[in-house]
Parts: structure tokens; C-alpha cells; sequence
């Protein structure tokens, strides 16, 4: 991962996170595992070791996402009860009918000078984002 100006971006994918946030796109057990505890006590140890290694290095915000489906209710209860909350249901995201849920779970506090609304970027036209515009 390289970071630059706040935004941290991943050479092999191309993708952009926000400033000290990080996105664990999937952690699972197989679905015949699922229910007996063993695969618990592993994705417990594996959350434990990437949030301390996050908060470590004074990251501030942790995103986990998962399917909306039936199938994948003990993992969402498992996130939940992990401190995680909802904070994003995203329809048909997967495919027609499957929905993202987004986690959100705040690592620390990290404080930076905030910029002046006159040395702040527009949003493109067309945003549909809701709220004071700069």
C-alpha cells in the first residue's frame, strides 16, 4: 500500500481508501464449518491481530462487508458481535436480489488541520450527495 495526500492507494488494484481508514473485503469459515465455534475462535483471533496491528499504527476506521443473504446471517450476527454496526445495505449489489452490508467499526482518533472551505475541492456537478455543499 502507498499512501499520498490522504488518500492510500494499492498498486495491484488500483483501489482508493479514505485517509486511515481500511477495508478487510472477506474473512470466512466454510459454510460446513460454520456454527461449531472452532471457525469463531479463528475469525476472533484474526479481527484481534488486524485491529491491533490497525490501531498500532494509529489507523482510525475498519470497514468489513458481507452478503445480505439468509446464508450469511451467523457471519453479520458475528460481526455484531464484535462491535461492528451497519452502516451501509446496498440493494442488488452482488446480483439482483443479493445486498451488500457494510460494518463499520471506529479503531481510534487521529487529528488533522482542517482545510479551509476556500482550499476544499467542489464536488463533481451531478453529485447527489445530501448536506452542505462547500
Amino acid at each position: 500500500m502507498a499512501r499520498s495526500a490522504g488518500w492510500r492507494t494499492s498498486k495491484s488494484s488500483g483501489l482508493l481508501c479514505a485517509r486511515d481508514v481500511w477495508h478487510l473485503y472477506f474473512i470466512g469459515v466454510l459454510a460446513n464449518q460454520q456454527g461449531r465455534g472452532c471457525g469463531s475462535a479463528i475469525l476472533r483471533a484474526c479481527l484481534k491481530h488486524v485491529e491491533q496491528t490497525l490501531r498500532s499504527q494509529g489507523e482510525r476506521i475498519l470497514i468489513i462487508e458481507t452478503s445480505g443473504l439468509d446464508g450469511f446471517e451467523l457471519t453479520r450476527k458475528f460481526y455484531d458481535q464484535h462491535g461492528y454496526t451497519v452502516e451501509a445495505r446496498i440493494r442488488d449489489y452482488y446480483q439482483e436480489g443479493e445486498y451488500k452490508v457494510v460494518f463499520w467499526k471506529k479503531l481510534g482518533t487521529r487529528s488533522y488541520p482542517q482545510a479551509s472551505p476556500k482550499h476544499q475541492t467542489p464536488p463533481p456537478s451531478g453529485n447527489r450527495a445530501s448536506g452542505p455543499q462547500p
